[in-house]
């Protein structure tokens, strides 16, 4: 009895994983890493009024 419950389960899980493999096939494209100056990337961290605004729009 717990085979079939094991084998049960990760049918479940490998057509789970497979429906949503297709609804939205760009989960496996490559991952996009672009690359900031450090002088843009210290503007964007410091500036607490750009921080505020997102964090507010968060709540």
């Amino acid at each position: 009895m717990n085979y079939a419950l094991v084998i049960f389960t990760i049918g479940i899980i490998m057509v789970v994983a497979g429906y949503t493999n297709q609804i939205s096939p760009k989960c496996n494209s490559e991952i996009s890493v672009k690359i900031v100056p450090r002088d843009v990337y210290d503007e964007i961290l410091y500036n607490q009024e750009l921080v505020d605004v997102t964090y507010t729009d968060m709540q």
